[in-house]
C-alpha cells in the first residue's frame, strides 16, 4: 500500500517545481508538478494548468487547462478560481458561461486573487455579461491597485 508523501516532501516539492517554473525550467516544473497535481495538490494543479494554457513544456491544449484550473477552484485556490473565470468568460477551452465566470471571479476577489480582481472589474467596466457598473469597476481597480497589482492602476 502507498502512503502519501509527508506534507514538508510535498512543500518542498512544490517550491522546487514552482522555482523551476519561474527559472523557465518548464520540462522540469512539469515532471515535478504532474504528480503533486494529481495527488490533489491545488497549487499544482493551478500551475500546470498554466501550462497547458501557454504550451509550456507540453503541447497547448485549453481543455487540459480548463480541467486543471478547475480541479484548483473547486479547492478555492485563488489562481485556480480566477483563471477558470477568465476560461469561461472568454470561451477559452469551454463554452463561454458570462454567469459562471463572474461567478469564479467573485470567489477568487473572495480569497485575494488580484487577477480575479482585476478580470471582475473589468466585466464591470464593459458591461461584458453584467449590468455596466463603473463605481464598481472603479472599487476594483482601487482594490487591486491597493494589492500593488499594475494592470489594475
Amino acid at each position: 500500500m502507498r502512503h502519501a508523501p509527508p506534507a514538508g516532501i510535498l512543500s518542498s516539492r512544490l517550491a522546487e517545481a514552482f522555482a523551476a517554473y519561474d527559472r523557465y525550467d518548464y520540462r522540469s516544473a512539469y515532471e515535478l508538478l504532474e504528480p503533486l497535481a494529481r495527488s490533489g495538490n491545488a497549487a499544482a494543479q493551478a500551475r500546470l494548468a498554466r501550462m497547458y494554457a501557454n504550451g509550456f513544456a507540453v503541447t497547448a491544449d485549453q481543455k487540459q487547462a480548463v480541467l486543471w484550473y478547475r480541479r484548483a477552484a473547486e479547492q478555492n485556490d485563488p489562481d485556480g478560481m480566477a483563471f477558470l473565470g477568465f476560461k469561461l468568460e472568454h470561451g477559452d477551452g469551454v463554452a463561454q458561461d458570462l454567469a459562471e465566470a463572474k461567478r469564479w471571479y467573485e470567489k477568487a476577489v473572495a480569497a485575494g486573487s488580484v487577477a480575479g480582481i482585476n478580470n471582475l472589474g473589468l466585466m464591470y467596466l464593459r458591461g461584458h455579461g453584467v449590468e455596466r457598473d463603473f463605481a464598481m469597476a472603479k472599487r476594483l481597480f482601487e482594490q487591486g491597485t491597493a494589492a500593488g497589482h499594475v494592470p489594475s492602476m
